[in-house]
């Protein structure tokens, strides 16, 4: 960590919480799933086609994201780590020419609610997405909340990665496309988000790529990764403000922390610090963080590729 960024945004909260965590040897846990629960076809043993994202709730539940042919799923584990449900996005698309959509990628819980985007993994780069919403109040019932659903229909919006975050009158949604070339960042009408008229901009507020704008002063480096899930996060005992928000970006086995600026000036991403884990899964399959803001406490999670064929998979926690 350099001096400058020590100086720019101080060494306590979510920075503090993110220098705590320990890159190594990390604590093996499993999900398991019994025999009468269906995941769909072609989930498992396809390199093509596995789990995207991790997330754990405040309850200590787990819910992951993955791809397979014919629709992306969704799976929710209880606190033990058994899967109590499997489902499949409404699969609408703009007609014609967009083929159905099969890619979940990574996500974010944050309270009650999911993010998460939708995409067609055939059309790559090239192809357009749906951010879709959840009440998750009760894992075993999800709710989709169809209202708030963000449409991405031109060439080249793809939603690889989500970030979600309530901020003190709405919520914000970050949004990156494929390998994070581009983020675009997007607010609610209200921080209601079970409400039925509340909706998200229809296009971003705010636009930042590397190539564009650049990595803000005081980054520790010009390093920019092609990241599979970034988790949006707020100094804890404080509001959540535009001005003052921080993300996790992980990719490979490295998990980068930014701190992140959005106003009248344009967004501003400055690069706060840079960790390679070791010892464990690397974050290539389905990764993601839990911010515990009581404890000041990050934890960092990474999946394997599948559940395999008796209905287990491996998570590797580190914190």
């Amino acid at each position: 960590m350099s001096n400058a960024s020590r100086g720019r945004y101080g060494h306590s909260g979510i920075q503090q919480a993110y220098e705590a965590v320990r890159a190594q040897r990390p604590a093996h846990l499993r999900i398991t799933r019994s025999d009468t629960i269906a995941m769909p076809a072609g989930s498992s043993g396809n390199a093509s086609w596995h789990q995207q994202g991790i997330q754990r709730t405040v309850r200590g539940e787990f819910v992951v994201s993955g791809s397979a042919p014919a629709a992306g799923y969704l799976y929710f584990t209880n606190s033990a780590g058994s899967v109590v449900k499997v489902l499949t996005p409404t699969n609408t698309t703009e007609p014609p020419h967009v083929q159905d959509l099969n890619h979940l990628g990574g996500l974010q819980v944050a309270g009650d609610f999911l993010a998460v985007g939708y995409e067609r993994y055939e059309n790559r780069n090239s192809g357009s997405s749906k951010i879709v919403f959840y009440d998750i109040a009760d894992v075993v019932e999800p709710v989709a909340l169809e209202h708030l659903t963000i449409t991405r229909a031109r060439p080249g919006e793809t939603a690889g990665a989500v970030g979600l975050i309530m901020l003190g009158d709405r919520w914000l949604v970050l949004v990156a496309n494929w390998d994070a070339v581009r983020l675009d960042f997007y607010l609610s009408d209200t921080t209601d988000l079970r409400n039925p008229t509340n909706r998200f901009s229809a296009r971003p507020l705010w636009m930042w790529s590397q190539a564009t704008h650049g990595l803000g002063s005081g980054s520790v480096d010009q390093r920019w990764g092609s990241y599979q899930n970034i988790n949006l996060f707020s100094q804890p005992g404080t509001v959540s403000r535009l001005d003052d928000l921080w993300f996790v970006a992980t990719y490979e086995r490295w998990a980068d922390l930014y701190h992140l600026t959005l106003g009248a000036g344009g967004p501003v991403v400055a690069k706060a610090g840079r960790k390679q884990f070791h010892g464990g899964l690397s974050f290539h399959h389905a990764a993601g963080l839990y911010y515990d803001a009581a404890a000041n406490a990050l934890e960092v999670y990474a999946a394997e590729a599948h559940l395999s064929a008796v209905g287990s998979c491996r998570v590797d926690r580190w914190g």
